[in-house]
């Protein structure tokens, strides 16, 4: 995830650092050491990372914690993951599970 000092240089209830967070966290997911959230586009197709169970598994955690920062009642879910055909898709479903 991102740093401190980044943490708190950024509005963190602001709908484009959560679109970071998110990004980061796919990209974290696939595998990449060094993520670059600006890299990935909305659009991506959440297909096109062959994740496996175990990835959709870590993805919907590292998601869950995102959400908890802001909503701790809320957490991703498996009907959530099945909905999830973009990365907009993961990032709106963030936004929308941590009330912001």
């Amino acid at each position: 995830m991102l740093s401190k000092q980044e943490l708190s240089n950024t509005s963190s209830l602001s709908p484009d650092y959560i679109s970071q967070q998110v990004k980061q966290a796919i990209l974290i997911v696939y595998g990449l050491d060094h993520p670059v959230p600006d890299s990935l586009a909305d659009s991506a197709l959440m297909s096109g990372f062959g994740f496996n169970d175990y990835q959709w598994i870590e993805l919907a955690f590292s998601l869950t914690k995102i959400i908890r920062n802001y909503n701790p009642d809320q957490s991703v879910t498996a009907p959530d993951l099945e909905n999830l055909v973009t990365v907009r898709d993961c990032i709106d479903l963030v936004i929308q599970k941590s009330g912001i």
